[in-house]
C-alpha cells in the first residue's frame, strides 16, 4: 500500500500543472486579445483620399510611367484624329447657306466673284481658315470644275460665323461647263451651287485639316419671266446712228446672285420674224426688278415685208390685249471684249416681253407729242420701208399688186390671202361642223 501512494501524489501533482499552465495561457492570450482592442481603438479610421495618397506615394514611379505611356499613345490620336473628325462633321452637318452672290466676268477668262455664307460653330469657338483655292463645280461633273477663285484667309467666330468672299477674281477653268451652269441658271426655277476646298483651321495653336464640299440649291433666273418694256419713245426720222427707238425696260431677276451681263445686244422677234435689235448698256442685274436704258432699231422694211407674218404671229395675244415680243442674245461685250461663254448662252436664250397694246398707243402718242416722231417722218420711213428705191409709179403699182417675178402678189395679195385664210375657211369650217351636228340631231330624233 505505501508503494502505490507515491505514484498516485506524482499523477496528481501533473495534473495540477497541466492545469495551471493552461490557465496562465488563457489569461495570457486575453491578455493580448485587451491590448489589441485597446489598440484600434486607440488608431483613427483613415479616409479613401488618405488610402489613394498612400497608395501613390508608395507606387509613384509606377504611376508616372503609366501616365507618360498613356500621353504618348492619346495625344497623337486626340490631335490627328479625334479633333480633325469632330471639325470636319461640323463642317458636313452645315447648311451653307447662300445669303448672296456676285458673278461679274471681266474679261473671256477671268471673273470676278463674290460670295457671302456662313459655316455654323459651337458657340464661343472661333477657328481660322487658311488661304486655299475654291472649285465651282456642276454636281454631275465633280471633275471638271468650271472656275478657280482664290479664297483668301477667313475667321469665322462661333455661332453662324460668317464666311464672306468681296470681288475676288477668278478663273475659268472649263467653258462647257460654265455653260451648262448659266443655261441652268438662266432658264431653271432654281440652280445649285456646287463649292469644293481643302483648306486648314486653326484652333488656337491646334491644326486641323479640313475640307468643304457643298452643293446648296438656291433660286435662278427664270428665263426672266415678267420682262417689260416700261417706257419707249420712237424716232422717226431716224437719230444719225439709225437708233428709231430708245427707252428703258425692266429685267426681273428671281435669284439672290448678281450677274453682269455687260453691253448686250438683244435680237427682237415676233414669232420667228426678226424685226430689229435693242442695245442694253452695262446691264447689271441685282436681286429684283431692274430697270435698264435701251436703244435700238426696229427694221421697218423687214416689219412690212412681213406684215402678215408679224399678224398671225400676234393673234393669240391680240385678245388678251398684249403684244408679245421674243427677245434673244446677239452679242455681249464687256471691257472691250466679247464674252463667248455668256453670248452662246444668250443667244439660245428666249426671253418673252409682253407689251400692253395700250401702253404702245400711248408711247406713239407721247413719241408724237415730245417731237422725236413726226407724221412725215414717219410716212417718209414707211415709205422708204415698204418701195425701197422704186421711185416709179409703175414700180409702186407692182409692189401693190404684184410679186417680185411677175407672179401675183403684193401686200394686197397678202392682205386678202391672210384674210381668206384665216376668216373665210374658219367660217367655212365652222358652218361644215354646225350642218354635220345639225345632221346627227335629226338621224337620232328619226331612230327614236
Amino acid at each position: 500500500m505505501s508503494s502505490q501512494r507515491p505514484s498516485d501524489d506524482v499523477a496528481h501533482s501533473h495534473s495540477s500543472n497541466d492545469e495551471e499552465a493552461q490557465l496562465k495561457r488563457s489569461a495570457s492570450r486575453r491578455m493580448d486579445l485587451s491590448r489589441d482592442d485597446d489598440l484600434h481603438k486607440s488608431e483613427p479610421r483613415r479616409s479613401k483620399k488618405q488610402k489613394l495618397r498612400d497608395h501613390c506615394a508608395r507606387f509613384w514611379c509606377c504611376w508616372v510611367v503609366f501616365i507618360v505611356v498613356a500621353l504618348a499613345a492619346g495625344l497623337p490620336i486626340l490631335f490627328l484624329v479625334i479633333l480633325p473628325a469632330i471639325a470636319q462633321r461640323i463642317v458636313n452637318d452645315t447648311d451653307l447657306p447662300i445669303y448672296g452672290a456676285d458673278l461679274r466676268p471681266i474679261n473671256a477668262t477671268h471673273i470676278k466673284v463674290g460670295l457671302s455664307t456662313s459655316l455654323s460653330l459651337p458657340a464661343g469657338l472661333s477657328v481660322k481658315l487658311d488661304a486655299c483655292d475654291l472649285w465651282l463645280y456642276n454636281p454631275e461633273m465633280r471633275d471638271k470644275p468650271y472656275a478657280r477663285v482664290p479664297m483668301p484667309e477667313q475667321y469665322v467666330s462661333g455661332g453662324n460665323g460668317a464666311l464672306a468672299i468681296n470681288d475676288i477674281v477668278g478663273e475659268v477653268t472649263d467653258m462647257d461647263q460654265i455653260n451648262k451652269w448659266l443655261t441652268r441658271t438662266l432658264h431653271d426655277q432654281e440652280t445649285s451651287i456646287s463649292v469644293r476646298a481643302s483648306t486648314t483651321a486653326w484652333l488656337g495653336a491646334i491644326k486641323l485639316p479640313l475640307t468643304i464640299d457643298k452643293t446648296v440649291q438656291t433660286p435662278a433666273l427664270r428665263e426672266l419671266a415678267g420682262s417689260s418694256l416700261s417706257e419707249a419713245h420712237l424716232f422717226l426720222p431716224p437719230q444719225k446712228d439709225g437708233t428709231n427707238i430708245a427707252g428703258t425696260m425692266v429685267l426681273p431677276n428671281y435669284s439672290t446672285m448678281t450677274m453682269d451681263l455687260g453691253n448686250v445686244t438683244l435680237n427682237v422677234l415676233s414669232g420667228s420674224i426678226l424685226l430689229g435689235n435693242l442695245e442694253l448698256q452695262n446691264t447689271l442685274l441685282h436681286p429684283g426688278n431692274q430697270t435698264v436704258p435701251f436703244r435700238g432699231e426696229i427694221f421697218l422694211d423687214a416689219l412690212l415685208d412681213n406684215i402678215m407674218g408679224v399678224i398671225a404671229s400676234q393673234a393669240d395675244s391680240a385678245f388678251k390685249g398684249v403684244v408679245t415680243l421674243t427677245a434673244s442674245g446677239n452679242q455681249t461685250v464687256i471691257n472691250g471684249v466679247h464674252i463667248k461663254y455668256l453670248e452662246d448662252v444668250l443667244g439660245k436664250a428666249l426671253i418673252k416681253v409682253e407689251v400692253p397694246i395700250t401702253k404702245l398707243l400711248s408711247d406713239v402718242v407721247s413719241s408724237w407729242t415730245a417731237g422725236t416722231l413726226t407724221i412725215n417722218g414717219a410716212f417718209s420711213e414707211i415709205l422708204d420701208g415698204f418701195i425701197g428705191d422704186n421711185l416709179t409709179f409703175g414700180e409702186i403699182v407692182g409692189n401693190l399688186f404684184g410679186g417680185q417675178d411677175g407672179t401675183p402678189g403684193g401686200l394686197f395679195h397678202d392682205v386678202l390671202s391672210h384674210w381668206n385664210l384665216f376668216k373665210v375657211d374658219e367660217a367655212l369650217q365652222s358652218a361644215r361642223h354646225q350642218r354635220r351636228a345639225m345632221l346627227m340631231s335629226l338621224d337620232s330624233i328619226q331612230h327614236d
